[in-house]
Formats: C-alpha cells, sequence, structure tokens
C-alpha cells in the first residue's frame, strides 16, 4: 500500500489528504484533473507531480510491460478458451441427453399397457432429467467461469489504458 499526504491551503484555510494511491489509481481523467487542482493548491505541488508520475509508470510496468502480468493476460484468455469449451461439451451431452429423453417418452406411451416395461421407461427418463439437470449446472458454472476470465482479462486491458492517460494527462499538465 503506498500513501500519498497532500497539505494544500486554500483561500480560506488548508487542508490534508492522505490517498492510497492503490485503491486510486486507475482513475477516470476527471476525478485526476481534480485531484490535480488540490496538488497545485499544495507548496510541494512539483514533488507530489513527479512522486504521482512515478507512481503511475510501476503501476503501468505491473499490468502491461512487466512479463508477469503479460503472462495473466494470456493465463485469462486461455482459460476462457478452456471454459468455454468445456461448457459446449457440456451442451452437446445436453442435447444427447435431451434426444434419448424424447425416445424415453416415446417408450413409455408406446409401453402403456406393459407396466413392467413403462415401469422400466420411467425409471430410465427420471435418471436421464437428473443427468440433464447436472450437466446443465456443469454447463453453467464453466460459462460463468469463462465470463469471469474476459472480464478479468478486459479489466486489465482497461487499467492499462487508463493508466496511460493519466500518465499523459500528467505530462500535458506539467
Amino acid at each position: 500500500m503506498q500513501e500519498m499526504t497532500i497539505q494544500y491551503k486554500t483561500n480560506g484555510g488548508h487542508g490534508t489528504m492522505r490517498l492510497n494511491l492503490d485503491n486510486c489509481f486507475p482513475c477516470s481523467l476527471a476525478w485526476l484533473r481534480k485531484l490535480l487542482k488540490v496538488v497545485d493548491m499544495s507548496e510541494k505541488s512539483e514533488e507530489l507531480r513527479a512522486d504521482l508520475v512515478i507512481y503511475l509508470n510501476e503501476r503501468l510496468d505491473e499490468v502491461a510491460d512487466d512479463k508477469s502480468a503479460i503472462e495473466k493476460k494470456r493465463e485469462l484468455a486461455n482459460r476462457a478458451v478452456d471454459y468455454k469449451t468445456k461448457a459446449k461439451e457440456h451442451e452437446e451431452q445436453i442435447e444427447k441427453l435431451l434426444r434419448r429423453e424424447e425416445t424415453c417418452k416415446k417408450l413409455v406411451s408406446i409401453n402403456a399397457r406393459d407396466k413392467e416395461k413403462r415401469v422400466i421407461c420411467k425409471a430410465e427418463l427420471a435418471d436421464l432429467r437428473k443427468k440433464i439437470k447436472e450437466e446443465r449446472s456443469h454447463m453453467r458454472i464453466y460459462q460463468s467461469q469463462a465470463r469471469a476470465a474476459e472480464q478479468s482479462f478486459a479489466k486489465m486491458v482497461q487499467d492499462e489504458k487508463k493508466l496511460r492517460e493519466d500518465l499523459e494527462l500528467l505530462g500535458r499538465e506539467d
């Protein structure tokens, strides 16, 4: 946790702002502009701006250029593909089970007079419905995990973009 303390003066007094930079960045450009206004009210504004640039460069290295970040993006992308593949496999299995269920329903109606065969078909039908329910549950889990991996990947890319924008704004403000 990296912290920054900004002591500033206004027309009517003074104040102190403590920031946990890890929680603040990446941020929107509007929020950064507001922060820079407070920084400019400080006697150490140049030093604080330099500290912000250093911090943002470090964060950018963490999310963009660092080998572990690149590896994490690759891992998230691969994980999303794996989960989608598993979900598709479960979906195909569900389709097979549904076709088998339809066949069993027909057999129940065909064997309406033969009580023993009808009981066997109904038991198989109940078993098929249970398997279908389990497969759907597994498929939904994998779909959810795929979405989570995709969202994590997108957030990393978005954070990188925001940090670059923040750095660009800091560069223009100087």
